[in-house]
């Protein structure tokens, strides 16, 4: 099986000065990024994610301020767009999609998901199979 590139995006975010300030990421820690020749996919752990027409399209992601004694806030302060291109600079490790989206086994709604996300392997030029064999 073909791995894919999973990126760690909550990093990036935290090394990442904007606007001469610092923030964390709200939930999104990391991100796989595939890119086909008809697109881009881009998904979480969850297998949520979406089609992108190439990495020049943007993904939202939400921050926050760095807490105060430990005090995080309960939705994102503030969203960024940054394109998938942004994205790929951040460090990666290669992986299967079944242990990047391992909860599919015993979850229904992610096993669903998958199946979406597999799905949209073929429709930006790459053959689910060679990623996953269900």
């Amino acid at each position: 099986m073909k791995t894919i590139k999973v990126y760690n995006v909550k990093k990036l975010i935290e090394d990442t000065e904007i606007n001469g300030t610092k923030y964390i990421t709200h939930t999104e820690h990391d991100f796989a990024i595939v890119e086909g020749n008809n697109g881009a996919l881009i998904f979480d752990e969850e297998a949520c994610g979406k089609i992108c027409k190439s990495l020049d399209d943007t993904y939202p992601i939400g921050l926050n301020d760095i807490p105060i004694d430990g005090m995080r806030s309960a939705i994102a302060k503030y969203t960024i767009q940054p394109t998938l291109k942004e994205l790929i600079q951040a460090e990666s490790k290669e992986m299967l999609i079944t242990e990047y989206v391992d909860r599919y086994q015993y979850k229904s709604r992610i096993k669903s998901n998958l199946h979406d996300i597999l799905n949209a392997f073929n429709q930006i030029g790459l053959d689910r199979k060679e990623y996953c064999s269900f």
